[in-house]
């Protein structure tokens, strides 16, 4: 059984320390305002963090496990975190998850020399 749901801080931070994120180009520090979490089961398979200023919302500490990549729950995740704002949305993506945040509407505004996209969705 799969359930999306609002997860505390600390519950994510030892999720993202766990999987060693930062492998992946994922930055844990400074966490998220809020998180939600995919649970398969009991075990705790993906987040996503959001945190917001007056004018905007940007993702943060988006992060699915390996052996559950590319079946959807990173798009569930952020297709959830999307309704929780009605601000412009950041990110800032990787290689690999640009075509899930472009497949999402969002638009790439840069690239950096380290193949990061800062991309942004009204």
């Amino acid at each position: 059984m799969v359930k999306y749901c609002n997860i505390p801080i600390d519950i994510a931070k030892d999720f993202l320390i766990k999987n060693k994120v930062y492998k992946e180009q994922v930055s844990i520090n400074p966490l998220a305002d809020m998180f939600l979490g995919c649970y398969l089961g009991n075990k705790l398979i993906g987040i996503v963090g959001l945190s917001s200023t007056k004018k905007t919302s940007r993702i943060k500490q988006f992060f699915v496990i390996q052996e559950e990549r590319r079946k959807g729950f990173g798009s569930k995740l952020l297709k959830n975190i999307i309704k929780n704002t009605d601000k412009k949305i950041t990110a800032f993506a990787t290689e690999y998850s640009i075509k899930l945040f472009l497949n999402n509407n969002f638009i790439i505004k840069r690239k950096n020399s380290n193949n990061i996209y800062f991309i942004e969705r009204n």
